[in-house]
């Protein structure tokens, strides 16, 4: 086989936990492998499997009742959890007889998408531009630094997190290097990610933070905003809520539409996200508050 490369799009994922829990499973490990090193391989067989050079994504939905009550300490302790972003996500709108997307209008997503993939493939090692250095250094200390509890351990990949996403947001506007907008726009979805934890699992010790929402009733968009948004003009101070590394980003705010937190916007695929969140059929879901990464 000479494709390795695997999608999986799990719609009930709690099925996944419930498997991993069981003695002996090895799910879990070849998960966490699988994030780590991409060399997968089965040790209890007596003709043991073996897969190199894997590339393997998932996406997964769950309901914040069932996420809080199967992922368990161990899971989160022993870094299956945070080797996943996890975010808070609502249905966008109500479409009792379901939408009308016409094929014309993923055309556009599908050409950029095409080129993304191809220049991806022609890319070798990437690096960050003087900016983009300059702005990880300034946040690093505070994206690596370990945190307590439950919430602490479903965080503490930060740092490789934002890394990635910094480098796909490089691959989709096709640049050869990183530049300072990729990664603050990595550095907001992080954010984002970081908030949706909080909310989910409560501070720090792991037990739910009291909320009115359920897995029908999510939190609102103003539930998960930072606490002081740089689109005010006002430094924001680090806090539990909005992610330490927050003053960090203070000293060059990116631009700002005025009402939602700025986000840093780099060109290319990423705005044609707007047109399928506004024309996506059915159970079509988007992560709150509305963003532009």
């Amino acid at each position: 086989m000479t494709d390795h490369r695997l999608l999986v799009v799990e719609t009930e994922l709690v099925s996944a936990f419930k498997v991993a829990s069981r003695d002996g499973n090895t799910l879990s490990a070849v998960i966490r492998a699988a994030w780590d090193t991409g060399t997968l391989r089965t040790l209890t067989r007596n003709n043991p499997l073996t897969a190199t050079n894997t590339h393997i994504s998932i996406i997964g939905h769950i309901t914040s009742e069932e996420l809080r009550r199967h992922l368990d300490s161990t899971e989160a302790a022993n870094g299956f959890g945070n080797r996943f972003l996890w975010l808070s996500v609502r249905r966008s709108k109500r479409l009792p007889d379901g939408g009308n997307l016409e094929p014309a209008a993923l055309a556009p997503l599908v050409e950029q998408t095409r080129a993304a993939l191809t220049f991806a493939r022609r890319t070798g090692r990437v690096e960050r531009s003087n900016a983009a250095r300059e702005l990880w250094h300034r946040v690093y200390d505070d994206l690596s630094e370990g945190q307590h509890g439950l919430v602490g351990s479903l965080l503490a990949r930060a740092e490789a997190q934002v890394i990635r996403l910094s480098l796909l947001y490089a691959l989709l506007d096709r640049a050869k290097q990183i530049e300072e907008p990729h990664l603050r726009a990595a550095l907001e979805l992080w954010a984002y990610a970081d908030r949706s934890v909080r909310h989910l699992f409560g501070e720090s010790t792991g037990t739910p933070t009291p909320t009115s929402s359920t897995a029908t009733s999510p939190p609102t968009a103003d539930s998960l905003e930072p606490r002081c948004p740089r689109s005010s003009g006002v430094t924001p101070q680090p806090t539990a809520s909005t992610g330490r590394y927050s003053s960090s980003l203070a000293t060059a705010p990116p631009h700002s539409n005025g009402n939602q937190p700025a986000v840093a916007q780099p060109n290319g695929l990423f705005r044609l996200v707007r047109l399928i969140r506004n024309r996506r059929t059915g159970q079509h879901h988007q992560v709150m508050p509305p963003t532009t990464v």
